[in-house]
């Protein structure tokens, strides 16, 4: 009795170790920590470099019809450097000494933001060195260019009237506009319209070059538009030309006639049966009998052979040979491996019950 109360002690004391063993890992769950071991690298790249200077001033004001000059002063700090002007306008170029030469025209702006800088070949970011000052031209001419718009016909039969009306804009108030072409076959009128009737003297096909300019004095007073047109012969003009035929355009060239033939047709000769030969000879005639009846002969029935009535042995046995084909797929079909098997077991039982001897009577 004293054993098993020991026994029952230790058990219950290593049930209590165990517990406390899971809830000490589950409230102390090991804990993670992250390598920061390493080395960190890179480049530091320092680019040195005197920025170029420039120096000079420009004057801010020019007439139009009038050259304008101006030359400024660059260059870089260091002596293996080389330098180059730049502009941002488009009313001249800079040339490489920073010269500036150009003679204003009645249709530039009348104030420019100009920008000049000079730059050395240095790759850092202060290799540049910019000038600005705004540019005022006097007696500049305001205008808006007048539009044209063409939309004709790219074709016209001879002798067939032809019209077209051209379309433009010309926003400025208190202006007119001119037309003018650059063809004999028609005279443009003073409101964009071509009306004219061409003539065979006129087949072709010309380019036409429309310009269209308004009264304004300024530079740009003037627009210009083309379109190529053909003139050319068509059916029905009452000339037979060399694209058309008595077949392509009858009312020019005319119905096309051609001598009228009889044709025959060929007829073959037609055959004629050939009269029968007769051979001469003596005629020998037979005497009418009539005909015996004819005893049916007895069919022989088929798969047997003639005269013995027997079926042959390649057709029995292809006979049997199908039956047991037969009754295989019929036992695969419905009789399975476990039911063979009990049928097996119970075989041999049987044949056991069989074989047992039968008790002697006393």
């Amino acid at each position: 009795m004293k054993k098993d109360y020991h026994s029952a002690r230790n058990l219950i004391f290593i049930f209590f170790i165990v517990i406390a063993i899971l809830f000490i890992a589950d409230i102390f769950p090991e804990k993670e920590f992250f390598d920061i071991s390493g080395a960190a690298s890179g480049t530091i790249t320092m680019c040195i470099n005197y920025q170029p200077e420039i120096n000079g001033t420009c004057n801010n004001t020019a007439t139009v019809d009038t050259e304008y000059s101006c030359i400024i002063n660059g260059s870089g700090r260091n002596n293996d450097e080389t330098t180059i002007f730049l502009d941002n306008t488009t009313l001249f170029d800079i040339n490489s000494s920073g010269g500036i030469e150009f003679t204003p025209a009645s249709g530039d702006p009348e104030n420019s933001s100009i920008l000049l800088s000079v730059e050395d070949n240095s790759t850092c970011a202060n290799n540049r060195t910019s000038y600005a000052f705004t540019l005022n031209i006097s007696g500049t001419c305001s205008n808006t260019v007048p539009e044209l718009n063409i939309s004709c016909n790219v074709s016209a039969p001879l002798d067939i009237y032809y019209t077209c009306q051209l379309n433009y804009t010309d926003v400025d108030e208190n202006q007119f506009v001119n037309f003018t072409d650059n063809v004999s076959i028609f005279e443009i009128n003073q409101t964009g319209g071509i009306n004219f009737t061409p003539n065979s003297a006129d087949l072709g096909v010309y380019t036409v070059k429309i310009t269209l300019a308004d009264n304004s004095t300024c530079s740009n007073n003037v627009t210009t538009g083309t379109f190529d047109i053909s003139l050319e012969r068509v059916c029905g003009d009452t000339v037979c030309n060399t694209n058309e035929s008595t077949t392509t355009c009858t009312a020019d060239c005319g119905t096309a006639t051609t001598p009228a033939e009889e044709v025959k047709k060929e007829e073959k000769p037609r055959r004629t049966a050939s009269p029968s030969k007769k051979i001469s000879g003596p005629s020998v005639s037979k005497p009418s009998s009539k005909p015996k009846p004819s005893k049916p002969k007895p069919s022989t029935p088929p798969g047997l052979d003639k005269g013995k009535g027997k079926a042959p042995i390649s057709d029995l046995v292809g006979k049997g040979a199908g039956f047991l084909s037969t009754l295989t797929g019929i036992i695969k079909e419905n009789i399975s491996i476990p039911m063979i098997f009990i049928a097996i077991l119970l075989a041999i039982c049987g044949f056991m019950i069989y074989k047992l001897k039968k008790p002697k009577k006393s």
